[in-house]
């Protein structure tokens, strides 16, 4: 039987909640019980797909953290089976972009445990929970972390598509002034604003939601206070009221300060038309600073609909036959230039072969590794429902850094790659500098590098 998606979806609020421990309970009166996990879905709203894809997150969550995780485990978002999830309540849903109908709903699922082992049962692996009680309760703080990560990626990820469409641009150009004696070159002042439109306020709302949906309670940072266990600040502020937040990883960090550094190539996504050429994000400007953060903490100051995060101004030389030829000048929004989507960012590359391929880019690195820990790592990380993933090759790192926009700047530094140096197989792993003139070279295994997972688009 399948699942009934209407019967199990309740609204229990679509306002800011702060959910407190526990995130899971193992219930009493079944063998394994049932397990309460909050997660975060996207999708067309007028067929559940958001819901659904949050429902089955929680799925894959609970076999990952509890049963043994495998790549071969996996449940159709459409033959989700009957039993498995024996309710969903809606703690927010949104719409972060001006896709037809695409919302992001966050969502307490109640998952039966019991009914995904008789599932796993059904299709050959493994179905028993590995250890007693004490591993239990292991399991349990490992899966409230798990949430945390599941939660943010998927959040981090539709803010990333939205802030992409949430500014408008308005465009001014001085007066042209004369560049050589004889008046054949002229230089034209431009300047670009950059002016957050109404979809800046619901991603605002989104990410306070996201945050909230986690944070620790204080009861929960005392117990970590208590085993000397680090948490990790988030203060945030919005529309002139602060809002004080506390996550479990460090991770955590890494996830929300993807949105710091693209946040000039989310502003710089637009086009110049001059009426003979164009150009993309050009110009130099002070963007107001969307976060600060430390080793301790991260500070969002979040913009509203309406406010000014900067200017962009350059200067364009024209000749008097290229004016002549010019109408005025234009600037239009680009809309969504990249896409996140199956748990990171989607890109195109051109592989060895010459034929093209698109492959999906985890949202953040992975902890620094030597080498054959980061091949492990890669192989061992789970988001959601998507447990393929792997180091990339040299050619694939090499075309990752090529093909970034501009402004595009959370992937940087020396990555290892999957490949090794020619005729050293075995001996010298090729690791790759993006953002640098040099490509690639050969290092020791035991150096340790950054780690950034990807796999291919399915």
């Amino acid at each position: 039987m399948i699942l009934n998606v209407t019967k199990l979806i309740k609204s229990i609020s679509i306002s800011v909640v702060f959910l407190s421990l526990p995130f899971c309970s193992i219930g009493a009166n079944s063998w394994y019980g049932d397990i309460k996990i909050i997660t975060a879905g996207s999708g067309h709203d007028s067929f559940n797909l958001n819901k659904l894809t949050a429902m089955k997150n929680a799925i894959h969550i609970a076999h990952n953290t509890f049963f043994s995780p495998s790549a071969s485990f996996n449940i159709p978002i459409w033959n989700i089976p009957d039993g498995i999830i024996k309710s969903f309540d809606v703690i927010y849903q949104g719409k972060v972009g001006s896709d037809f109908e695409e919302q992001i709903v966050i969502g307490i699922s109640i998952v039966s445990l019991d009914s995904l082992a008789s599932h796993l049962a059904q299709v050959g692996l493994i179905s028993e929970i590995q250890g007693g009680n004490l591993a239990i309760k292991v399991k349990n703080q490992v899966l409230i972390e798990n949430i945390e990560t599941s939660i943010l990626v998927e959040s981090i990820g539709q803010i990333h598509n939205g802030l992409q469409q949430s500014f408008d641009y308005q465009i001014q150009n001085g007066d042209p002034i004369s560049t050589n004696s004889n008046g054949t070159t002229w230089r034209i002042p431009i300047r670009v604003d950059v002016k957050c439109n109404y979809f800046m306020d619901s991603i605002a709302n989104l990410l306070i939601n996201t945050i909230s949906s986690i944070t620790m309670s204080n009861e929960e940072i005392l117990k970590f206070q208590s085993q000397n266990r680090p948490t990790y600040p988030i203060y945030l502020s919005y529309k002139g009221k602060k809002h004080e937040f506390r996550l479990r990883k460090e991770s955590s960090y890494k996830i929300l300060n993807s949105l710091n550094t693209h946040w000039e190539y989310y502003a710089r996504n637009f086009v110049v038309f001059s009426g003979i050429d164009a150009s993309k994000g050009a110009g130099n400007a002070t963007l107001k600073k969307l976060q600060e953060s430390n080793s301790s903490s991260i500070f969002f100051k979040l913009p509203s609909s309406g406010e000014t995060i900067c200017s962009f101004t350059w200067q364009e030389d024209r000749t008097i036959a290229e004016i002549e030829k010019m109408t005025s000048y234009s600037v239009k929004s680009l809309g969504r230039t990249t896409r996140f989507r199956d748990g990171g960012f989607e890109v195109t590359f051109q592989n060895e072969q010459g034929s093209y391929q698109n492959i999906i880019i985890s949202i953040f690195d992975l902890e620094r590794a030597t080498w054959e820990v980061a091949v492990k790592s890669c192989e061992d990380f789970h988001i959601n429902s998507y447990s393929d993933w792997f180091l990339p090759s040299k050619d694939q790192l090499v075309s990752i850094g090529k093909i970034l926009p501009e402004g595009y700047g959370d992937i940087k530094g020396s990555y290892w790659s999957g490949s090794y140096y020619p005729g050293n197989e075995g001996k010298r792993p090729i690791y790759v500098i993006i953002g640098s003139d040099i490509d690639w070279t050969s290092g020791k295994s035991i150096e340790t590098r950054k780690v950034r997972p990807i796999r291919f688009v399915r």
